[in-house]
């Protein structure tokens, strides 16, 4: 059966996707330096060298997350910002999980609705970088 709180997590997660995807391919235009770096761990997940450490990097669990979404995919800058977008989205499920266990369900979509559309969680969604 579905119920409300899904329903308002399901909207809130289209708005975010609709905003996060909205010019995705304009905005930054430019390949930099730790986009290289993600791009470089992540070819070594790809050929099935399983590293455990990252160096220069945040760690491992993102270059693994978006692994599946670069391998199907030709390999250019959009890629990984479109991978980047699909990390953001289970943060953002995450965090509303995160609230509902610690306060209620209210609170959960409450912190998710305003994480959704706040402008550094957007940024960073959209970057393409961990």
């Amino acid at each position: 059966m579905i119920r409300r709180k899904h329903v308002f997590l399901f909207l809130i997660s289209v708005i975010f996707l609709i905003i996060s995807y909205n010019k995705l391919d304009d905005l930054p235009g430019e390949w930099f330096g730790d986009i290289s770096n993600v791009h470089e761990y992540t070819s070594q997940i790809l050929r099935g060298e399983w590293p455990f450490y990252f160096f220069q990097s945040s760690g491992p669990v993102y270059h693994y997350l978006i692994a599946p979404i670069i391998s199907a995919r030709v390999v250019n800058y959009l890629d990984y910002k479109i991978a980047s977008v699909f990390v953001a989205l289970l943060v953002l499920i995450s965090i509303y999980l995160l609230a509902k266990e610690l306060i209620s369900v209210k609170i959960g979509l409450l912190t998710v609705g305003i994480t959704s559309v706040s402008f550094w969680f957007i940024v960073w969604g959209r970057l393409g970088n961990s």
